[in-house]
């Protein structure tokens, strides 16, 4: 996989496409690719509908790990299983994915740059040998970059990528160490056990049949915040947004019950610190920039929203509800921004349902009548007394991810483990501060504890797009008999994501 770089050359005047051979089905590739800094190591096989990829990648940093996982893709099911084989244990999917997942198939890759090329003054040099591969080598000399690309003349793949921007030097950032365009063996595609009985279960929906769920089918009027791609016009827009509350599938305003807190700092670089804790009496207590007091009919309103914000939606006694980290996206001058909750309340020991957060495109929700109230003063809430917890407590929460850190095409599978330890029995709330995974499962729950030790609680998720926000976190608390969780509460180290997404 590799980078579209469309200003590079044109193969063949008058810089029209070239005519290959149709993709080949079947092969097993080594590639080496450097484009985003991190090099980066894919062995890749392929049968038809079944993809396997191992990918490796050295620390990104001095004390950082590297990451070494496998994925096996199953194209006619549409979902991937990703694993790491150091510990074949843990569980591994699936993910699913709509279309090919954007996987990376570097046949595909190598059309899509080529088609994408321009005019830029290349020049054919001769043909050359590359790790036994015949190509054409291509001079590419322009004022943005400069350097040498090698295109195998059948398929129009591309083999090595030397490469200079500007003044830089010019270095190798992608090669094809090896290529064999025989069927692989099928024991290439054996899974590990964990895998194999993964594979048994039914698959989860799809983002499309998900929201297709939450919207009542209207899946065109809206646009997830953390499922669905940026649209590249609203997302360089400028606008007031108005947040408010509706009911899933049938999307009927909520017009109370909830309270909401908003950060609009700087929440990429620096996140701020945020403690919440909850009441004898349902409410949420969050240790500062609470605006539930600025809600007219159900609706918050703030001016000039900037390209990304935090924010924090409680569910006083009710279902829904948790965070997310928000990328603005604006269609129109005032932008409506919904989050959904369950249309009733899950019977005792059902698992959180968290909120969906969708920016309205099109459709009767498009506006929000009575958002034209002017907002009061934004003021940081100061904390509220918090019940005391049962003897037990929560004395340490360990976080690491799934694999540990990932270049690559996106979305990819993640998984956020959290090992929790209490040093007796009890139920343990937890909640991932997790805004920039699209979540597969709960990010907010409980788990019990017969007796003091070690449990650990997985969230499935997909990285859309390299993170904006640098680390994840975990809370945890024990809760008490009646549901009440604090005033201790235990956060996990900040953990990177380590995650950076190719385009595709």
């Amino acid at each position: 996989m590799f980078i579209a770089l469309p200003f590079l050359l044109c193969l063949r005047p008058p810089c029209s496409q070239a005519q290959y051979a149709p993709h080949p089905q079947a092969y097993s590739l080594t590639e080496f690719n450097g484009l985003l800094g991190i090099p980066m190591t894919r062995e890749i096989s392929r049968d038809g509908t079944k993809v396997f990829v191992d990918t490796t990648t050295p620390p990104s940093r001095p004390g950082s790990k590297g990451s070494h996982t496998r994925t096996f893709w199953d194209l006619e099911r549409h979902a991937s299983y990703t694993w790491d084989p150091a510990d074949n244990a843990r569980p591994c999917g699936p993910s699913v994915f709509e279309g090919d997942g954007g996987w990376g198939d570097p046949f595909v890759t190598s059309s899509s740059m080529t088609g994408e090329m321009i005019k830029g003054g290349a020049r054919k040099s001769g043909t050359e040998t590359v790790n036994g591969i015949a190509a054409d080598v291509f001079v590419i000399s322009s004022p943005q970059v400069n350097g040498k690309v090698w295109i195998e003349p059948k398929y129009g793949l591309v083999v090595r990528l030397d490469m200079g921007m500007g003044n830089s030097p010019v270095e190798k950032k992608y090669e094809v160490k090896s290529l064999s365009l025989s069927r692989p063996a099928s024991s290439v595609f054996a899974l590990p056990p964990a895998c194999s009985a993964a594979m048994t279960k039914p698959l989860p929906k799809t983002e499309s049949q998900i929201k297709a769920e939450v919207t009542g089918s209207r899946n065109d009027d809206f646009l997830d915040n953390n499922s669905d791609y940026p649209d590249p016009v609203a997302s360089k827009n400028s606008c007031t947004v108005l947040f408010r509350v509706v009911r899933e599938k049938t999307l009927e305003p909520v017009r109370s019950g909830f309270q909401v807190a908003l950060i609009t700092g700087d929440v990429v670089n620096h996140p701020p610190r945020l403690e919440i804790g909850l009441g004898t009496d349902g409410r949420a207590h969050f240790s500062a920039y609470e605006v539930t007091g600025q809600l007219r009919d159900g609706v918050l309103r703030i001016p000039n929203a900037p390209k990304d914000f935090q924010i924090y939606l409680h569910m006083i006694n009710a279902d829904g509800g948790g965070e997310s980290l928000m990328h603005r996206e604006c269609f129109h001058p005032e932008q409506v921004l919904l989050a959904t909750v369950p249309a009733t309340k899950g019977k005792p020991g059902d698992p959180p349902v968290a909120s969906h957060w969708l920016w309205v495109k099109s459709g009767p929700l498009a506006t929000a009548p009575g958002a034209a109230s002017p907002p009061t003063p934004a003021m940081a809430t100061a904390p509220h007394p918090i019940s005391a917890a049962g003897p037990a407590k929560v004395t340490a929460v360990h976080l690491h991810l799934v694999p540990a850190s990932y270049t690559g095409p996106c979305p990819s599978p993640i998984q956020l483990v959290a090992d929790i330890t209490t040093n007796g029995p009890g139920t343990v709330w937890y909640s991932f501060l997790s805004g920039a995974v699209a979540k597969k499962t709960p990010s907010e729950g409980t788990i019990n504890f017969e007796a003091a030790g070690i449990r650990s609680i997985t969230l499935e998720g997909t990285i859309r797009e390299t993170p904006r926000v640098p680390d994840t976190r975990v809370l945890a608390a024990m809760q008490d008999e009646q549901g009440r969780h604090g005033p201790q509460t235990t956060r996990s180290e900040d953990v990177p994501y380590n995650r950076t997404c190719q385009a595709k």
